[in-house]
């Protein structure tokens, strides 16, 4: 945490960063000692990558996302992250590349809303139901999370019946 000039507590990329892996770290069904250890690993052979992540969780929106899911700042230093042949330093570009052009394309709102949840893009009411088409970060501690940033669901009545990563 750093200072600011009004003495009230504002979190630091690091702070965000080693917050996030205190939480993964008692999370044993999903993140094991040793696969948290080859994260930690290939997190520091890739300062270049780590460094760049650390200058998007700067960013407000960015910060509350790893506050919410403490996987999302380490997501591109799986081997399931968008493909497996991908080195780090390629997986962490795509990362990067993906959140900052979401960061310049989208308002913060709407930013906000795909990064905590889903945002319908389109809805109908058909015969008494309700049809959504809505994209969305993948659920934290799941799978699929693991693969890539966003999802595209189609929910009837507020049930996901198909989902594409």
């Amino acid at each position: 945490y750093s200072m600011t000039a009004d003495d009230s507590r504002t979190p630091t990329a690091q702070g965000v960063l080693l917050g996030t892996l205190s939480i993964l770290e008692h999370q044993r069904k999903t993140w094991a000692p040793n696969l948290l250890a080859g994260v930690l690993w290939r997190a520091l052979t890739n300062l270049c990558a780590l460094r760049e992540i650390l200058r998007l969780l700067k960013l407000p929106l960015f910060a509350e996302t790893a506050h919410n899911n403490p996987r999302f700042p380490f997501k591109y230093l799986t081997h399931h992250y968008l493909s497996r042949n991908f080195t780090v330093t390629e997986r962490a570009s795509c990362f990067l590349h993906h959140h900052r052009r979401m960061y310049a394309a989208l308002p913060d709102r709407l930013l906000r809303q795909t990064l905590q949840g889903d945002v319908t893009l389109h809805e109908i009411h058909q015969e008494g139901n309700r049809i959504a088409l809505t994209p969305g970060l993948p659920r934290p501690l799941s799978d699929s999370d693991k693969e890539g940033e966003l999802s595209l669901d189609l929910k009837v009545d507020g049930k996901k019946i198909f989902k594409q990563r």
